[in-house]
């Protein structure tokens, strides 16, 4: 080695472009190793339920940190409770369908609906109950909204056991995230101290909030529905074919299947006729009408699959709202989309064949379609609508100012 290369290795200053290069080395190494054991920690607890490596009683079995009203908490609750009977549907279901109610009584029940589920996440979620537990009977609410073509599935979806594919980014996120670090933490502590119970949630909406006035209320969610689900509506056939899977499914498994359209009211019902909806809307009736009747042509009576219709003008749809003026709640309804309780222990009276408990002339309230009464029913409907806007002109016209001040 010549004297002046000697000289040159000699003279050259700390901090030069070798030892940067041994720093990065080693701030790349530690922060590699750590991102790993991040990863594994959290694939090991597991909180969200999307790996089951592990699967500790007192440990890690109790993934409380899910909400349990999502996707992938309700998948969860599924998998490892081994309920019989469940409810699915939109949030009208999850928030009316008690799962202690006398109908249900024979059966380990859960709430399995989804707010602002579309029919294929239903159709997911039944196939996995069907796969992971015991299922016997499904009640099945069934909302026009849910069929609507323009309407993706949550992206919660996309991040539970429920998806068909699993992205790897969205996996690598899962595991490497703080996010999941602090879940995971609070995942084992909740179990090492017994505070997590499994399988202790129904599954059904809790609300946290007071409502408003009955008025304030209604046309909040008009509004909302007015520029959301209802301003791009398409009658997709994608929906009723998934539904048909979902039926055929549930028929081949020999689970009985109660379904029944929700009873939105009145002026939910107006409003779709203000918007031009009321045809798709028929039709959407006529298309499962259809698709009952074919499904129960291969099945024995015993097994046969009833669809009930209840979002007829009722002595409960055409409930009066109380003035914006009132203070008032209302007996039957929470907004112009949900009815409550009262009214969902109504619809399983009705369908199970118990009695109700409330002072409602059962008559009255729901019919079950088929393909000898479904033009009946609809004509019925449409002499309805005829009346109520003739009798309620106040109401029609606040659709219409309110439509008119959305343009």
């Amino acid at each position: 080695m010549s004297s002046s290369t000697i000289k040159s290795k000699a003279n050259k200053p700390p901090g030069t472009s070798t030892d940067w290069r041994r720093y990065l080395a080693w701030y790349l190494s530690t922060l590699l190793i750590a991102c790993a054991l991040v990863a594994g920690f959290n694939a090991i607890i597991d909180p969200e339920a999307r790996l089951l490596i592990v699967d500790k009683p007192g440990f890690n079995q109790a993934k409380i940190a899910l909400q349990t009203n999502s996707r992938k908490g309700k998948a969860t609750a599924l998998r490892q409770c081994g309920y019989n009977t469940i409810a699915l549907g939109t949030s009208r279901a999850e928030t009316a369908i008690a799962v202690d109610h006398p109908a249900l009584k024979d059966g380990r029940t859960y709430n399995a609906a989804l707010r602002g589920g579309t029919i294929y996440e239903m159709r997911r979620l039944a196939e996995y109950a069907t796969r992971h537990g015991n299922l016997k009977q499904l009640v099945l609410g069934l909302d026009f909204e849910s069929f609507n073509a323009q309407i993706p599935f949550a992206e919660d979806f996309a991040e539970s056991p429920l998806a068909e594919t699993v992205s790897v980014a969205s996996l690598a996120r899962y595991l490497v995230s703080v996010r999941t670090l602090r879940l995971s933490l609070v995942t084992v502590a909740w179990n090492i101290k017994g505070k997590a119970i499994l399988c202790s949630d129904s599954g059904e909406h809790k609300r946290t909030y007071e409502l408003e006035a009955a008025r304030k209320t209604f046309d909040f969610i008009l509004r909302r529905y007015a520029i959301g689900n209802y301003s791009d509506y398409i009658l997709g056939e994608q929906g009723i074919q998934n539904l048909a899977t979902l039926l055929n499914e549930l028929a081949h498994a020999d689970v009985k299947v109660y379904a029944y359209i929700s009873p939105v009211h009145v002026t939910h019902l107006e409003l779709m006729a203000e918007m031009n909806l009321s045809k798709d809307y028929e039709n959407w009736k006529r298309k499962l009408v259809a698709l009952f009747a074919e499904v129960n042509r291969d099945l024995p009576e015993q097994q046969q699959m009833a669809l009930w219709d209840f979002s007829g003008y009722s002595e409960i749809s055409t409930e009066k709202v109380p003035g914006p003026e009132q203070q008032k709640f209302m007996r039957w309804y929470d907004d112009s989309s949900h009815f409550n309780r009262s009214v969902g222990g109504l619809i399983l009276d009705r369908m199970l064949g118990t009695q109700p408990g409330e002072s409602v002339t059962r008559e009255t309230f729901g019919v079950m379609l088929t393909p000898d009464n479904i033009d009946l029913q609809i004509e019925a409907d449409q002499r309805n609508s005829k009346l109520y806007r003739l009798y309620n002109p106040d109401e029609i016209l606040r659709l219409q100012n309110m439509l008119s001040a959305l343009e």
